[in-house]
């Protein structure tokens, strides 16, 4: 009977004191069951790079290459015609998933007996990636490798790929792009049937840059089935070294995506996590809307990362639908939507979450909810003809809005140029005309928008 061998490939971009963390990759990987009578056997694979980032293995390749063809000898092991391969990785080990499937696409399985040829296919097979070949050289390559046994994979499973264009760690990203040390190819494979990434919508680091899938390299009627959804949080939190919630949250589709796909899971692990969640959220809605804490988005920076803030690095939000991504001259990316628990964040955290990548893609129709979900906490964003001129700087004082005949005292969060940001318990309206009173001057303004007791004003011209 065909069995399913199950890749877990771990790595971490993530730097922490003390040991690696337990993240989302090794919790699935504990969620795995042993099958039914008659149900087909689960091999589990598990392989980790315990280096860190900033290790000279990593940052030379060395711990990838290792990964790819350790878990690639695993499946010439062990591998038989009509077996199901499940792959999943997670942070670096997500880079690691997608080299070995593209190199299992474009090389095959080995023989037992030409195992010691992986390395030098391997070699080849980056090469091409990376740079081409000639047709004499691809001539050849090809007919090496012709009669290869094309193991299909049943399931591509990855959390927030990094890689794209080279090691993610400044001063050394270009460096390892010019040498070779890049993801490389970004379409998917047609031997994947079902591909699944979780992407983290509030990662700031510039070199993190999401990896995502941009096109299908596969011919007409073999497509596989892709989606990549955006989750709340950053790399950590996503990667599930972070926000407990937030990683729940992306554990829980990734887990049931692959239950859909045919992996036998434990019924109480799923249900336990589902009622930990619904658990957070009940907790959330009693704490967030006092100190607007819970659930936090994790900014789990190695020292290296502080210091460069401390001397000006640059944070960057990540692009968020077409419009976005053209802009910073990158391609769509495929199957991309939000998954519904984005909105939930926002409605549990009371106006304290508002990504403005991702109200931006929603108010332009760039980007939609997963599922045909219909947002119920996410505000209206406006464009930047409609929004506040200028740099908005903190602030904590007091005004007099004259709304509707009626005099309310609010408090101003925020103030530009143009306008300010305010909380007040008056009948705020979007698009209602008021008039303003702070530090004796009174100004005509219009309500932009309204979130619980929150508001954006804009002066009048």
């Amino acid at each position: 009977m065909a069995k399913r061998i199950l890749l877990f490939l771990d790595g971490s971009w993530v730097n922490t004191a003390g040991p690696s963390p337990r993240g989302n990759l090794q919790r699935l990987m504990e969620m795995v069951t042993s099958p039914d009578e008659g149900e087909p056997t689960q091999l589990v694979y598990y392989d980790s790079d315990h280096h860190s980032a900033l290790h000279w293995r990593t940052l030379l390749g060395v711990g990838v290459r290792s990964q790819v063809l350790r878990a690639y000898d695993y499946l010439i092991t062990h591998y038989q015609r009509g077996d199901h391969i499940y792959c999943f990785g997670a942070s670096r080990g997500a880079w690691v998933a997608r080299h070995l499937c593209g190199f299992l696409d474009r090389v095959g399985l080995l023989p037992m007996q030409r195992r010691d040829q992986a390395y030098p296919a391997y070699r080849l097979y980056r090469i091409e990636q990376q740079r081409g070949l000639r047709d004499s050289e691809r001539s050849a390559y090809e007919s090496c490798y012709r009669h290869n046994a094309l193991p299909e994979v049943r399931m591509l499973g990855v959390w927030d790929t990094l890689g794209a264009e080279g090691v993610p760690v400044p001063g050394f990203m270009s460096l390892s792009a010019r040498i070779g040390l890049r993801l490389g190819r970004q379409t998917m494979v047609p031997t994947v049937h079902v591909a699944r990434q979780a992407m983290a919508l509030d990662e700031l680091r510039a070199p993190f840059k999401v990896a995502p899938w941009l096109s299908l390299g596969s011919e007409p009627g073999q497509h596989p089935e892709v989606e990549q959804l955006w989750f709340a949080g950053s790399h950590a939190d996503v990667c599930g070294y972070g926000d407990p919630y937030l990683g729940d949250r992306s554990l829980l589709w990734m887990a049931e995506e692959a239950q859909e796909a045919g992996l036998a899971l434990r019924p109480e692990a799923l249900q336990g996590l589902r009622y930990r969640i619904t658990r957070q959220e009940q907790q959330s809605e009693s704490q967030t809307v006092k100190n607007g804490h819970s659930p936090q988005v994790t900014r789990a920076y190695s020292q290296y990362y502080r210091y460069l803030e401390r001397i000006g690095w640059h944070a960057e939000s990540r692009a968020v639908g077409s419009r976005q991504r053209a802009e910073r001259g990158k391609e769509p990316i495929l199957g991309e939507a939000v998954h519904p628990s984005v909105d939930t964040v926002i409605g549990v955290k009371a106006g304290f979450y508002r990504p403005a990548n991702l109200l931006e893609a929603l108010a332009s129709g760039q980007v939609r909810y997963a599922y045909g979900y219909q947002p119920q906490y996410s505000p209206r964003y406006y464009p930047d003809s409609e929004r506040r001129r200028g740099e908005r700087e903190s602030c904590l004082d007091v005004a007099e809005l004259n709304l509707e005949g009626g005099n309310y005292e609010c408090l101003v969060l925020d103030r530009s140029e143009s306008g300010l940001g305010i909380r007040c318990k008056g009948p705020l309206r979007e698009g209602s005309v008021i008039s303003l009173k702070a530090h004796a001057e009174r100004r005509r303004a219009r309500v932009m928008w309204v979130h619980e007791e929150r508001a954006g004003i804009a002066f009048a011209a």
